[in-house]
């Protein structure tokens, strides 16, 4: 038996097609909530007397799918090198050690199987 490669061909690029758009969208899905899951754990972390260091910290989307967390409040840094007690540790450098958690719990959020 022989396969017309002619007559096959479209049917496979639009299926190939298909499978990287899905999985393009999922792991833009992934990446979105992993920076949300992020975010959300580092304002958690941080130590609050005021408010005004915890309510800092924001999100921004970069062009090219990436996401920065950051804060502007003029001490934060002093916070994540331990100046309070509530988080000696820092909120930032805990997060990032406890990454693979992150990545494993995103992954069982959004459905990305390895």
């Amino acid at each position: 038996m022989t396969t017309d490669f002619a007559a096959t061909a479209p049917q496979c690029a639009d299926q190939m097609r298909l499978w990287f758009q899905k999985h393009k969208r999922l792991a833009e899905a992934f990446t979105n909530r992993l920076a949300s899951n992020l975010h959300k754990r580092i304002q958690e972390l941080t130590p609050v007397d005021t408010g005004r260091a915890c309510a800092g910290w924001l999100m921004e989307a970069e062009s090219d799918g990436s996401y920065l967390i950051y804060n502007p409040v003029d001490y934060i840094i002093h916070l994540e090198h331990g100046s309070s007690r509530q988080a000696p540790q820092g909120m930032v450098n805990v997060t990032l050690a406890e990454k693979e958690t992150h990545i494993r719990q995103t992954a069982q959020e959004t459905g990305w199987r390895e």
